[in-house]
């Protein structure tokens, strides 16, 4: 944590960032240091490093990295194989493959909130889906970037999940947000190949980054261009934008799960079936906290599902959100991950609506099944409160004790 804050403030200062911006960072680097140092009060680990550096280096700040500037040139081809190493790494980590149907290491889903531009965490914790806002703005730019690549000039192309959000401020704040994601790309990938002073500012004065407009939202890319030079003023000049690369088509409408809905019944057993729901969703992971339960289901409808019956159809848009009353629903992801049978009382197809995108699973039924059905404008206006950190830390603690 505290080498990731240094390297942060470090570029923070290497691209001029305002003063405000430059003092945070260094404050949190210290609140990292204190509690680095509190976490060794003694100096026990300290000392155990220095010994065994001692063994090496008669003075390990003097002469550890002196074979990077040693004469000889077996070492120096060493070096030189070193540092393109190294640049290669962080370019990949920067260009590392994006979209909708990956997952991190770890299982979970990052996908950006067109209610808000934040970067949303989808976890699992056992049976029960976790969603967590976060409000930072390289996480919430990198969750709405679509790809990152390399033309066969050397110039960065970029593309964006979407341009439109629910409201001008949101959209403005997501331009802010991508275009700390892209400063951050470029600096890996642009920045990673730089040779001598004079080398570099010839390549780099020729070198783009180039942002593709995003079919929902074209201006969106020139806003991020204008944020992108505010924030680093030396890239005025560097930034094009082109049309998107392979228009999107619009995602097919899903009709027969509107027939569905419409067909629906609504919940007749008044508040107190309603605050049962409501009970089993929360104890599925929904944060039901701030939902007013009046409001929230007057718009949920009950359907019926045969078995072996369809769902939703990968790649159709996402216009309804699931709720199973018992388990008996298969999941099929796209993006070669295992099919999975949901649990019951789980949300399904809430990150599709949130993300206003296409499916990204198929989903069927093995067993005759009663479910809740949410319309997409509905579960956005009240029902979609994800955890903010404090709340997210307090259920998980709550679950521990």
């Amino acid at each position: 944590q505290a080498q990731r804050a240094r390297a942060t403030l470090g570029r923070a200062l290497q691209v001029e960032r305002t003063a405000t911006e430059c003092a945070r960072l260094a404050g949190a680097l210290e609140q990292t240091e204190t509690a680095l140092a509190a976490a060794d009060p003694r100096g026990a680990l300290a000392d155990a490093r220095r010994a065994v550096l001692a063994r090496h280096y008669a003075n390990f700040s003097r002469d550890a990295f002196g074979w990077l500037v040693a004469a000889d040139p077996g070492v120096q081809a060493l070096a030189a194989d070193v540092v393109d190493t190294l640049r290669a790494l962080r370019c990949a980590d920067a260009l590392r493959q994006r979209g909708s149907l990956l997952k991190t290491s770890a299982g979970y889903e990052i996908f950006v909130d067109q209610t808000s531009a934040d970067a949303l965490f989808a976890l699992r914790r056992g049976k029960q889906l976790l969603l967590a806002s976060l409000h930072v703005p390289i996480a919430a730019g990198e969750s709405n970037v679509a790809s990152s690549t390399l033309d066969a000039a050397g110039n960065l192309r970029i593309a964006f999940h979407r341009g439109a959000f629910t409201s001008l401020e949101v959209v403005q704040r997501a331009a802010a947000y991508a275009a700390c994601a892209v400063n951050d790309i470029q600096a890996d990938v642009i920045e990673s190949f730089q040779l001598d002073a004079k080398q570099a500012q010839q390549r780099n004065s020729a070198l783009q980054i180039v942002l593709e407009e995003p079919g929902d939202n074209p201006a969106f890319a020139v806003m991020v261009r204008e944020q992108l030079h505010a924030l680093n003023p030396r890239l005025c000049g560097r930034v094009q934008i082109v049309s998107h690369s392979r228009q999107p088509q619009p995602a097919a409408e899903p009709t027969y799960e509107a027939a569905r809905y419409a067909a629906g019944a609504r919940l007749n057993g008044g508040r107190a079936q309603r605050r049962r729901a409501a009970s089993r969703l929360a104890r599925s992971g929904h944060n039901m906290a701030a939902v007013q339960l009046d409001i929230a289901f007057e718009q949920v409808r009950l359907i019926q599902l045969r078995a072996g019956e369809s769902l939703v159809e990968a790649g159709t848009a996402a216009r309804f959100v699931y709720i199973p009353l018992r388990a008996g629903l298969m999941v099929m992801p796209l993006g070669g991950y295992q099919p999975f049978v949901a649990p019951a009382w789980a949300p399904l197809g809430n990150t599709g609506v949130i993300r206003g995108a296409q499916r990204n699973a198929s989903i069927y039924a093995t067993r005759d099944l009663t479910l809740l059905v949410i319309p997409e404008e509905s579960y956005l206006n009240d029902w979609h409160r994800p955890y903010q950190q404090a709340e997210l830390v307090a259920r998980l603690e709550g679950a521990c004790r």
